[in-house]
């Protein structure tokens, strides 16, 4: 089925199914700015923070997704209608799920993350849900259907390019058959000995770090040997005490796997440190600061 046709038959899915609901109040799980990972809820009955904006797939105009606080979202129904998934749909509670073979995603309030397909997808962003229909973020858009979605500079259109469009895939045991029980499970654990009390992108970022010395050729080549590299000083403090024996917080366990996937809230950061704890004079001077995430503040090499 050639584009044009596979959108014009996903349209005509979506307005059996929508065409005629009235517009419902709004409910948005979005970052709180002031706490990133920290999502809430907020009845938007007058759309106070919503603007509608057209979206198009492969250039046709085909579907209304919104823009608040200059990101954009884009709805999961119109995408799945145009991949021929039609999965059926809950929200309750706090936690969002959509559901049939072969497509399976849950979005908790709260989380920071998205759940598909059994693998982890960062979503600081939240999602909308509004009129019974599901609304997710760019980059989780392209992350699970592998599109290219652009909000235009002028905020009026969301552009979704379709071409390569092809479900995520994943599996219960996806994890465990991709990367080695020892990295999750020192990833893990150091995530949650240095950033159990931060929010989930600074989680990310002590696991980014790590990874980030494992691909330098200065740091040894295993997860563990970079925890406990002693060739220039102790490098993570956890080393010296017994908290890397704790079970890791479920959100430092979903950090470990976020950074396993590839997302990034630091950069190229290879050292980071509370300076509420500990001096950072040397890092100061040193080193090149990247950004600072809760208390954490990252350093690249200059």
């Amino acid at each position: 089925m050639k584009a044009a046709e596979r959108i014009l038959a996903a349209l005509l899915c979506l307005c059996l199914a929508f065409g005629t609901a009235p517009a419902a109040a709004a409910e948005l799980y979005i970052s709180d700015e002031a706490s990133v990972g920290s999502i809430y809820a907020v009845d938007l009955s007058d759309d106070s923070r919503l603007e509608a904006v057209r979206v198009y797939f492969d250039g046709l105009l085909s579907d209304r997704g919104y823009v608040c606080d200059g990101r954009a979202f884009v709805s999961v129904q119109a995408l799945c209608a145009l991949c021929s998934v039609y999965p059926e749909q809950s929200m309750d509670g706090d936690m969002l799920t959509l559901s049939r073979p072969g497509f399976e995603l849950k979005a908790e309030r709260g989380a920071g993350y998205i759940f598909f397909n059994s693998r982890y997808c960062y979503a600081p962003e939240g999602f909308i849900f509004r009129g019974g229909r599901a609304y997710l973020p760019l980059g989780a858009v392209e992350w699970i259907f592998h599109v290219r979605a652009e909000l235009s500079a002028d905020g009026a259109r969301v552009d979704i390019d379709s071409s390569d469009m092809e479900l995520k895939t994943g599996w219960s045991s996806y994890y465990d058959e991709n990367f080695s029980f020892e990295d999750v499970y020192w990833l893990s654990h150091i995530i949650s000995a240095e950033a159990a009390n931060q929010p989930l992108e600074a989680k990310i970022g002590v696991g980014n770090v790590v990874l980030n010395r494992l691909h330098s050729s200065i740091y040894p080549n295993t997860v563990y040997d970079v925890i406990y590299d002693t060739a220039n000083a102790i490098q993570f403090s956890p080393t010296l005490g017994t908290t890397l024996s704790n079970n890791p917080t479920p959100e430092s366990a979903a950090a470990a796997y976020l950074c396993l996937e590839g997302f990034n809230t630091v950069g190229e950061s290879m050292y980071f440190i509370d300076p509420e704890l500990a001096s950072d004079h040397w890092l100061r001077t040193a080193k090149l600061y990247v950004t600072t995430v809760g208390r954490l503040d990252f350093y690249s090499e200059r």
